[in-house]
Parts: structure tokens; C-alpha cells; sequence
């Protein structure tokens, strides 16, 4: 899914980002279900220059999102083994 933050700054995005991470790590911490429900995100900002519809803008949060989902990949089997 996408959530569109209007009149927010990207410090706003990263704040709402890092509580819904604790949020999430409480309840992984509260229920034993063998394994750690996550979450991958990008942030982007709206550049009318650059994104002139709403595909670019979902494209280039897209690729963001793909790039950390990467980065917590490689982090889980860091420290699998």
C-alpha cells in the first residue's frame, strides 16, 4: 500500500517511519509466532518537475522500497547465521 503525507517535511515521513518500526517491534516482542512480521518503506518527495503524474512518484517509491527490502534481507541473514 502507499500513504501520501501532505504538508509534511521529510524529517515527518522518517519520524512516522520509526514509530510505526517500534510499534511493530513491541508487538513481535509480545507474540511468539516464530517468526518477525516487517516492513519496507520508501520516502519520496513530491517534485512536480520530476514527477509529473502519479506513476513516477509511486515508481521511484517503489524502487525505494526495493532497495530497503534488499537492505533487510542481507541484514536477516547477517544475523541468521
Amino acid at each position: 500500500f502507499a500513504a501520501l503525507l501532505l504538508n509534511n517535511t521529510s524529517d515527518g515521513a522518517a519520524c512516522l517511519i520509526g514509530r510505526l518500526q517500534r510499534s511493530l517491534d513491541e508487538c513481535n516482542a509480545g507474540i511468539p509466532l516464530g517468526y518477525k512480521i516487517s516492513f519496507s518503506f520508501g520516502i519520496v518527495r513530491y517534485d512536480p518537475l520530476r514527477h509529473p503524474g502519479i506513476e513516477g512518484l509511486l515508481s521511484e517509491g517503489d524502487a525505494q522500497m526495493y532497495a530497503c527490502k534488499a537492505r533487510n534481507g542481507e541484514r536477516a541473514a547477517g544475523t541468521a547465521a
